[in-house]
């Protein structure tokens, strides 16, 4: 079988001309009707040829050779044959131009048996079969345009060198090597509405060229499913890809990656693996991630090194290592995500700074989110049920509006490491959490490392049931803890013998919530300062809440009883999955908590409105007509619509009608908040009662309009 050849060879297989296949040399003329070729030949002349039966060759030179430009030949469903499909004794080129103003179109013609089946350059192939050759396609320039075509059961797909060429609607399948691979090109090479599976090696490996990928399926492959490498390596943009089951990692990029709107899972690597270093190029091992699934991949979810990263609206489950890990000074953006059921970390950042907000950190085996020599800036995060620590971090942290209960270990971990023998900066700026719930924590909800001199602050934050202490602090600089609720209206308790002093105001810590630490260089003494504290959770619902530990009844907000002042909000959610009958819990016993977008499944939009149509809050909700990739089939829809005079929703949802567009799941659900709640939140999801939804299934070529009924007699 050929392996991969280089430029000189691949030069030197070109001059062949002299002792190529001794058939007739066709003329014609563009205007001519078309000519016949039953034979191996030379095209000297533009025009239109066609095949009158199966050709097969009778040397090892070139079949059909063509110097002409605007030559067009149709195959008729017949075969040119280099004779030998078992790849015993393959010789010969079937297609080949000569020149570099050559040109031509191909169609509906099977071309195996080959050492190479085409060399083609400039040229259009459609609606073809390429099977069977050592190497289906091996390109030294511009490839031209592949529709529709089958290349198949070849020692290699696709071979490019210094090329560029875009590939439409073909399978690239069953061939020992990688489905395609590229050298040297200046690219981009373009990849739409493809399936490429079951090679022996990589599916789409490009090695110093750039790619374009959008909607294709690349799966079942030996080695990595998508990847650009090589010493220089290249770019990548995909966007609608589902890349699964590969052998490798399922995208390895080095160089910058835009990927979107796409689904990386079960592969036996890392799902997606974007590299730079400091001898690279600006840029290399950036990577910007956008509404993606990365789910059951062997190793880490998404792995960045050496460049900086964004990612949004994205699912990181189930996956063999972190659900994210950027290192290498990586910095990394992350937002409306969720980062779940990981068997390490949900986020790993050994080295770099992480801003996080509106995610979710969930059921990972180790930390919700950990790092090393980094810090953290958190805003509306929920660290939940993680094996670990909920947070551990050190370097300049600020934690804002979270939810951090029922982790393993401590709520937080915080060290502030100095005079840290790395290269990387560590920024000197303490702890700061504000506005949090820190509960159920099987250790403390707070530990401070002992870091002397460091600032750290707790204000304003629920700080109550936690298995250790409410705050532990190691060291004797005191933190400062005042404002907080303890988990009753008397305050603070401590583990000692005798009630533990404020080291400020010398009040005692004598109530019956969550306890201080003590101060071990000043005995009776605390190292946190908890007065004065919250005698009430700051987050209680209105009226009497037992579970949030706020018992008072206020005249003005306790009454839980319907007000008739009180207006139903709901929220409705467009998602490619089955319905989910209860949000944010785990109702298929996979470890991680139900919610569109983690469940096999893409939230494709999501509302939340008042009864009379007010609208208080949205989530990738299009302006006017959208299209996204599902399933790697193209799918049209526009925002939801809703009339408050009837309560019903509606949108209206179109499949393209392309080989991959079979059976795509939607759902409309609505569903109303509970209580006073006007908007989403993750922590009283689960409370959300579903009032009516609507799942079908679309075709290729199919449009559907989907209704649901928000009041009270609509049909669930």
């Amino acid at each position: 079988m050929k392996s991969k050849r280089f430029l000189a060879v691949a030069f030197a297989a070109l001059t062949v001309l002299s002792g190529m296949a001794t058939g007739v040399v066709v003329t014609g003329s563009a205007q001519a009707a078309p000519q016949t070729i039953s034979s191996c030949t030379t095209i000297e002349e533009p025009g239109t040829y066609e095949l009158t039966g199966n050709v097969t060759n009778d040397t090892d030179g070139v079949c059909i050779g063509i110097s002409a430009e605007n030559v067009s030949i149709d195959g008729n469903g017949y075969t040119l044959s280099g004779g030998d499909e078992d790849a015993t004794n393959r010789a010969g080129t079937g297609i080949t131009t000569f020149g570099a103003t050559a040109s031509y179109t191909v169609e509906n013609l099977t071309v195996s048996g080959w050492s190479d089946g085409l060399n083609p350059e400039s040229g259009t192939v459609r609606d073809s079969r390429i099977v069977d050759n050592d190497v289906g396609v091996y390109s030294i320039g511009d490839a031209g345009t592949f529709t529709n075509t089958v290349v198949a059961d070849n020692g290699q797909g696709i071979v490019f060198q210094m090329s560029s060429g875009t590939f439409v609607g073909n399978e690239i399948v069953n061939n020992e090597e990688n489905g395609f691979s590229a050298i040297e090109g200046e690219g981009p090479v373009t990849f739409r509405d493809n399936l490429v599976a079951n090679n022996g090696e990589g599916g789409i490996v490009s090695e110093d060229t750039a790619l374009v990928t959008e909607n294709n399926t690349i799966r079942n492959n030996g080695g990595t499913g998508l990847g650009v490498v090589g010493v220089f390596g290249g770019d990548l943009d995909s966007t609608g890809d589902v890349v699964e089951n590969n052998t490798g990692d399922g995208i390895s990029v080095f160089g910058e990656l835009v990927v979107t709107d796409t689904e990386v899972r079960d592969n036996a690597g890392t799902g997606i693996e974007v590299l730079g270093d400091s001898n690279a190029p600006e840029g290399y091992g950036d990577a910007t991630v956008r509404n993606v699934v990365v789910e059951n991949n062997g190793g880490d979810g998404i792995y960045v090194r050496g460049g900086d990263a964004v990612v949004t609206d994205t699912v990181a489950t189930d996956n063999g290592r972190d659900g994210v890990l950027a290192s290498t000074g990586s910095t990394l953006t992350i937002t409306d995500s969720v980062l779940a059921g990981n068997e390490r970390n949900g986020v790993f950042t050994p080295d770099g700074y992480t801003e996080s907000q509106r995610n979710v950190y969930r059921n990972n085996t180790g930390d919700g989110f950990h790092s090393n020599y980094g810090g953290l800036y958190s805003t509306d995060d929920t660290f939940v049920d993680n094996g670990n620590y909920g947070v551990y971090t050190a370097g300049e942290t600020t934690v804002t509006r979270a939810t951090i209960e029922d982790n393993g270990d401590d709520g937080i971990q915080y060290i502030e490491l100095v005079d840290v023998d790395s290269d990387v900066e560590v920024r000197q700026g303490g702890l700061t959490v504000t506005e949090s719930s820190i509960r159920n924590n099987a250790r403390d909800g707070v530990a401070v490392g002992d870091a002397d001199g460091v600032a750290a602050e707790i204000h304003g934050s629920v700080v109550a049931d936690n298995g250790g202490l409410g705050v532990n602090n190691e060291g004797d600089t005191v933190v400062d803890a005042t404002g907080n609720y303890w988990g009753a209206s008397d305050g603070p308790s401590s583990l000692t013998a005798e009630p533990l002093a404020d080291p400020v105001t010398g009040a005692l810590a004598d109530g019956s919530g969550d306890a201080v630490s003590e101060n071990e260089s000043m005995a009776g003494v605390s190292n946190v300062q908890f007065d004065s504290f919250l005698a009430e959770n700051p987050f209680a619902d209105d009226g009497d809440d037992s579970d949030d530990g706020d018992d008072s009844e206020d005249s003005d907000d306790s009454d839980d009883s319907d007000d008739s002042d009180d207006v139903p909000a709901y929220q409705i959610d467009l998602a490619n999955s089955e319905v989910i009958e209860t949000l944010g819990v785990d109702g298929d016993d996979d470890g991680r908590p139900d919610f569109y977008g983690n469940v096999n499944g893409n939230l494709m939009q999501a509302t939340t409105l008042l009864q009379d149509g007010t609208v208080t809050g949205t989530h990738q909700v299009p302006e006017g007509e959208t299209t996204e990739s599902i399933q790697g089939c193209t799918v049209t829809y526009d925002a939801t619509s809703y009339d408050p005079e009837t309560g019903e929703v509606s949108v209206t949802v179109s499949v393209a009608d392309g080989p991959n567009c079979y059976d795509v799941l939607v759902t409309l659900a609505g569903y109303e908040l509970p209580g006073d709640e006007t908007t989403f939140d993750y922590a009283s999801a689960s409370e959300q009662e579903l009032l009516d939804h609507r799942t079908v299934t679309i075709d290729a070529g199919e449009e559907r309009t989907l209704t649901i009924d928000l009041t009270e007699d609509g049909d669930d």
